[in-house]
């Protein structure tokens, strides 16, 4: 949260000598835009405002990532397993039995 924080404080900082900056370049026709994005983020009071308010989204939103991601490596676990499982299986059917083997007896 701190990188949105700092954007927008820059942004907020460069918005009044913007106009000097970028004149003719293709951002220029985009300044209102983002002085009325500005305004309205600090009627609302503020980036540090909105980020508290959308933390416990964000979090839950990483939690449900966690577990997807706790999910997708246990069904490759359970899918190595089952691999490990039936090569086991296929070695072990392809053994021949010690008693088909003739005794040598000198």
């Amino acid at each position: 949260m701190n990188n949105i924080e700092n954007l927008f404080s820059v942004i907020k900082s460069f918005l009044p000598v913007a106009d000097n900056y970028l004149k003719n370049s293709p951002l220029e026709p985009y300044l209102p835009q983002i002085q009325n994005i500005v305004s309205t983020i600090d009627s609302l009071g503020g980036i540090d405002n909105i980020n508290s308010i959308l933390k416990p989204f964000l979090n839950l939103n990483q939690n449900k990532n966690q577990n997807n991601l706790n999910t997708v490596d246990n069904n490759m676990n359970a899918t190595t397993n089952n691999i490990e499982i039936s090569n086991a299986i296929t070695f072990n059917k392809n053994k021949t039995p010690i008693d088909y083997y003739k005794k040598i007896e000198n």
